[in-house]
C-alpha cells in the first residue's frame, strides 16, 4: 500500500476533494448570506385611487366569474380520443 501523495491517483483524488470543499464552502456562504438577509420586500405601493362609483359603473362591485375547463368527449379509440382533446385544448 502506498501512502504517498506522488502516485496520480492520491493527487487526482487531493484535487477533487479540495474542489468539492471550495464548492461546498462557496454555496454554505452564499446560503447563509440568504438566511442572513431574508426575503426581499418589495417597495410599498401606491395607495389605490378612489374613484367616483356614480362616473365608473360596475367597478369593483362584481367578483371574477369562475369558469370551468372544458368537457372533453371520452372514446374508446385512442386516436379519437386525441382527436377530441385537441380539439377542445385548441378549439
Amino acid at each position: 500500500m502506498t501512502t504517498s501523495l506522488d502516485a496520480p491517483s492520491s493527487r487526482g483524488r487531493l484535487y477533487a476533494a479540495l474542489a468539492a470543499g471550495i464548492v461546498f464552502l462557496i454555496l454554505a456562504g452564499v446560503g447563509i448570506y440568504g438566511l442572513v438577509t431574508g426575503p426581499k420586500t418589495p417597495p410599498p405601493s401606491a395607495p389605490p385611487a378612489t374613484s367616483n362609483p356614480s362616473t365608473s359603473p360596475g367597478s369593483g362591485t362584481q367578483s371574477p366569474r369562475v369558469t370551468e375547463p372544458p368537457r372533453v368527449v371520452g372514446s374508446t379509440d385512442p386516436d379519437q380520443f386525441a382527436r377530441n382533446v385537441a380539439t377542445t385544448l385548441f378549439a
